[in-house]
């Protein structure tokens, strides 16, 4: 049996179909020519390969969703490899994945619709955490604004006006939404967005940079009645910024985080944050390709978040 005739009795598709998508003719349909590159990868044996790129393994908060991802590739005799280039350029990430034979690619860095339909045009792709402004490939997130705004109302109901941010690079669609559902907290509440209260650190979220950046914060006249931070660690250096200012936490200075990493209940005081369901999205991730190599087209998948409500802003 030829190769045609192979892809042809595993996908279900006519003989002419599978030889225009192996030529790469432009008039077959999508759902089809990823059905045929799933095949031929199953036929290479390059199937167990997933490729999945994290911004950066600084920022502990991918460490869940990499794992979650690594046993659910396994689970269907896949194997997972992390990297992490830079997608300002995704051509080297597209040669890595073909250099491996990779049946697919997980992205949790920033990809703008360009380079998505690159990526899609080349290999099937699926975005992890970021991608909700992106129409060309399934994405797997939470509802970035309402998780914000969760957490500034949060603060405001307890009685705070003057809340800070601490936020990363609006690269990232995260980082933009939640700065959005930070002002449409405020702006329900009839306060104004004060863009001196906002600073942004790098994408690692370093701590050092982000404790700098909360001093500077606290410097303020008048200075801040509260903080929410995009991530824990920087929630964490926050905290730490208060204390050497000799402000107490939460009577003088509020403190919310965001995405509930395991050290926020062990801070003094525990940390208040927004809890994302970490390891669903790394599943899902996974589940979300798998089914593109089906020849299906899923469609994106919005988690729910949580409020966690503790000692770093009531007492």
């Amino acid at each position: 049996m030829s190769r045609a005739d192979q892809i042809a009795k595993m996908t279900g598709l006519g003989l002419s179909t599978v030889y225009r998508a192996l030529g790469n003719d432009g008039s077959v349909a999508p759902a089809s020519m990823r059905a045929v590159r799933g095949a031929l990868a199953r036929l290479d044996g390059g199937c167990d390969v997933i490729v999945m790129n994290v911004p950066t393994l600084a920022n502990s908060f991918y460490n869940p969703i990499i794992e979650a991802a690594r046993q659910e590739a396994t689970a269907t005799g896949r194997s997972l490899v992390v990297t992490m280039d830079d997608l300002g350029d995704v051509d080297p990430l597209i040669k890595l994945a073909q250099r491996l034979g990779a049946v697919g690619l997980i992205v949790a860095n920033h990809v703008d619709d360009r380079l998505a339909k690159r990526l899609e045009s080349v290999i099937p792709t699926v975005a992890v955490s970021e991608g909700s402004v992106c129409d060309a490939i399934p994405y797997v997130s939470i509802d970035n604004v309402l998780s914000a705004q969760m957490a500034v109302g949060h603060l405001l109901d307890i009685g705070r006006r003057r809340i800070a941010m601490m936020n990363g690079p609006l690269s990232f669609d995260f980082a933009s939404a939640r700065l959005e559902g930070y002002k449409r907290a405020l702006e329900a509440r009839g306060l104004r967005y004060d863009r001196t209260l906002v600073r942004f650190v790098s994408e690692a979220m370093d701590w050092g940079e982000a404790k700098a950046a909360s001093h500077d914060l606290l410097l303020s006249c008048p200075r801040p009645d509260a903080f929410f931070c995009v991530s824990d660690r920087l929630a964490a250096a926050a905290i730490k910024a208060c204390q050497e200012a000799g402000l107490s936490v939460p009577r003088d200075v509020a403190v919310c985080g965001h995405d509930r990493q395991p050290f926020g209940s062990f801070l003094t005081p525990s940390l208040t944050t927004v809890s994302q369901p970490v390891a669903q999205l790394g599943r899902t991730a996974v589940r979300l390709l798998l089914a593109i190599l089906a020849g299906e087209r899923p469609e994106s998948v919005i988690l729910p978040s949580e409020l966690i409500v503790r000692h770093s802003s009531i007492e």
